[in-house]
């Protein structure tokens, strides 16, 4: 039983060694046929690769292994250019035009010609393939027609717009390339496109008027499509449509959208909740709107002379919710009970109500349960050990939270003190910025992954070798073991991160499990299927993109005193208090510190200011904000770290007025405001 196979290399002798190699058999046991000794260029350069096929009489015994190191031992899609020099006997080539070839030896070259060159030999036609032989007389000739102005008429009846597409014709000046010496020369050309449009103003008019397009012709638009030597498409007529009526809808007498507003502090020295948070709040018997009516529309002509009936705008339903009065007569909406307005719109149909805000007396205990709610959320206490509040709109405590979880899609106001706590309003885009860095490291290396795992699995030797039935896992541990060491450990860390970081859809979470399962994980019951691999490249350039453009959000978080904490928003974090000390704090907007931030980590992506930071006896302290932002301190300790972009700078002594951002190179800068100077400092890693 033979078990044949193909093989190109540059020379039929590394053909051979390659046979050698691959069937692991000598070559005088192997049986060898020539397909091709390659094609040479000019001054022996070589143009296509040497062929042949070999076999053996006896079925091959291959490791998958071993196969698989064949595809590993050269580099992908290596190239290699090897001068090699050949006798010009038996070829032809073409040189300016003129043939030119050498037919005394054994070998007669032949030459193929394309259908646009004919050619005769001695005076009589030949045909496509001819041999040469020493004396012969050629003459060529070559007949290229020319291709034809296209064009055509299409109608949008929708937008009641014609357009015309034309595509200029052209006629061709053309030549023989030259080739390089060939036993087989096949002949080729160039052409030179010299375009003409043959279209005229006339031809579009008769098809318009076979189209019973009557209006809205715009003759001055043809003629110039008519001359155009580039393919165009341009509108050549256009109806009139008709302007629809405008649809009913609510004229709100109030703004409802939710506000941001700077926080301000009482007399005493506590949070003033309803003049510093963004609540679009109503007092009961408050008219929020009345209805307005939709109006009629305006008729309009069609490109067949029709008219085209306007549509009347649709009414507008209102749907009245919990603490919502709708008058009929008047058509004025009218809040019942005082509390934040909430619309939800769909269509024409709107629902109108007034939030609710769950209001608990006293502190939030172990005995009171858990607090989630859609809605407000305020407590009037603290919330104590081990408690978690979760609210769809925003969440006020009045007093102190102690290892205790915030979590609100709005805002977050704490009266008091934050105690080895975590909160977190709304979703912070700086939360992503670890994913994409991650995506960004394993997608770096998987493409290249996933191309030589495909070369294996299609390959012949591969199929044949291999037991399908042990999985992929086998071949995925061995690539990476040999080929892409670090994909292991690239992929563990993206996975952790999808997995357990909390702040990611389900889809995502789904994204991690699946690259679990494909490259991770080898126990057969969980075996991923191959079309999964090509998928989950998809799905991470996907979800790349998608964290590239983080939604918006205006969450804050207000709180008088922080220490062991974290503290996350999507928008901004003031500290009206005393200050915050050895807690972690991110937000996408501005970091507010009235007074002191003695030791952990302010990270904000438009600036950080402080009225203290750091500590005489050099408590580690770091501030981080993007290229773009400021970082203002009026008393610097040593032994803080300014970071900006990628710029570092440690402060080394007591320094006062700090203002620190990048200069127009992207070097960090100081300006200290007492000296009225300011000077470029050099990078300075922190150390560690």
């Amino acid at each position: 039983m033979r078990n044949v196979h193909e093989f190109e290399a540059e020379t039929v002798e590394k053909a051979i060694a390659k046979a050698e190699k691959t069937l692991h058999t000598p070559a005088n046991a192997l049986h060898i046929d020539i397909i091709s000794h390659g094609e040479n260029l000019f001054f022996g350069l070589r143009k296509s690769k040497a062929k042949i096929r070999a076999w053996t009489e006896e079925p091959l015994e291959e490791s998958w292994l071993d196969t698989l190191d064949s595809y590993l031992d050269e580099p992908l899609d290596a190239s290699r250019d090897e001068n090699l020099s050949r006798r010009l006997e038996g070829t032809a080539w073409m040189k300016d035009g003129v043939l030119y070839f050498e037919g005394n030896g054994p070998k007669r070259p032949v030459l193929h010609l394309p259908d646009e060159v004919t050619a005769s030999k001695n005076g009589r036609q030949t045909g496509r393939t001819t041999p040469l032989t020493e004396g012969d007389i050629l003459e060529f000739s070559i007949n290229v027609p020319p291709r034809e102005t296209t064009w055509s008429v299409s109608i949008d009846k929708k937008q009641q717009l014609v357009t015309l597409n034309v595509k200029p014709g052209a006629y061709y000046t053309a030549a023989i390339n030259d080739h390089p010496p060939a036993e087989h020369l096949y002949v080729s050309i160039s052409k030179e496109e010299t375009p003409l449009n043959q279209l005229t103003e006339t031809n579009v008019i008769e098809q318009l008027e076979r189209m019973d397009i009557t209006y809205g012709i715009q003759t001055d638009v043809i003629r110039e499509a008519c001359a155009s030597i580039q393919e165009t498409t341009v509108q050549i007529a256009a109806g009139k449509l008709p302007k629809h009526g405008k649809d009913g809808r609510i004229d709100f007498k109030i703004n409802l959208q939710t506000e941001q507003k700077m926080y301000r502090e009482k007399p005493d020295g506590t949070i003033d909740f309803r003049d510093s948070i963004r609540i679009p709040a109503v007092e009961e018997g408050v008219v929020l709107g009345s209805i307005i009516d939709p109006t009629a529309g305006e008729d309009g002509l069609s490109l067949f002379g029709d008219v085209l009936q306007a549509k009347a705008g649709r009414p507008i339903a209102v749907q009245a919710g919990a603490g919502i009065e709708l008058d009929e007569e008047t058509k004025t909406i009218t809040a019942s009970i005082a509390g934040r307005p909430l619309l939800k719109k769909q269509g024409q149909h709107v629902r109108l109500s007034i939030l609710p805000k769950l209001v608990h007396d006293g502190n939030l205990q172990l005995g009171d349960g858990n607090i989630r709610f859609t809605g407000d959320v305020e407590v009037i206490g603290s919330v104590e050990d081990g408690m978690k509040v979760e609210a769809a709109g925003d969440v006020w405590i009045h007093a102190h939270s102690e290892q205790s979880s915030l979590h609100a899609a709005g805002s977050i106001t704490v009266n008091g003190s934050v105690l080895h706590s975590t909160l977190t309003a709304g979703t912070s885009k700086t939360a992503h910025v670890k994913t994409i860095k991650l995506l960004k490291t394993f997608l770096h290396t998987y493409p290249s992954f996933l191309r030589v795992f495909y070369q294996v699995v299609d390959s012949p030797a591969f199929q044949a070798s291999y037991e399908k039935q042990r999985g992929r896992g086998p071949l995925i541990r061995a690539l990476q073991e040999k080929k892409y060491p670090r994909l292991r450990s690239d992929t563990e860390q993206l996975v952790d991160h999808l997995l357990h970081s909390g702040l990611f859809e389900e889809q995502w979470r789904n994204v991690g499990e699946q690259l679990q399962t494909a490259l991770l994980t080898f126990h057969r019951a969980h075996e991923a299927e191959d079309q999964l691999f090509r998928d989950l490249q998809q799905k991470a350039f996907q979800l790349h993109d998608l964290l590239e453009s983080p939604s918006v959000s205006r969450s804050r978080i207000a709180i008088r005193y922080a220490s062991h904490s974290k503290l996350i928003s999507a928008g901004e974090i003031d500290v009206l208090g005393k200050g915050v000390l050895h807690s972690y704090m991110e937000a996408d907007g501005v970091i507010t510190i009235h007074q002191r931030a003695v030791g952990g980590t302010l990270k904000a992506g438009r600036g950080i200011s402080v009225r203290e930071a750091g500590s005489p006896g050099g408590a580690r302290t770091l501030l981080e904000t993007d290229e773009t932002g400021i970082i203002s301190i009026d008393h610097c300790h040593p032994d803080v770290v300014l970071t900006i972009g990628r710029e570092r700078k440690l402060i080394e002594s007591e320094t006062k007025q700090i203002r620190a951002s990048l200069d127009d190179d992207g070097r960090l800068q100081l300006f200290q405001s007492s000296s009225s100077s300011a000077s470029s400092s050099a990078t300075t890693s922190a150390k560690n």
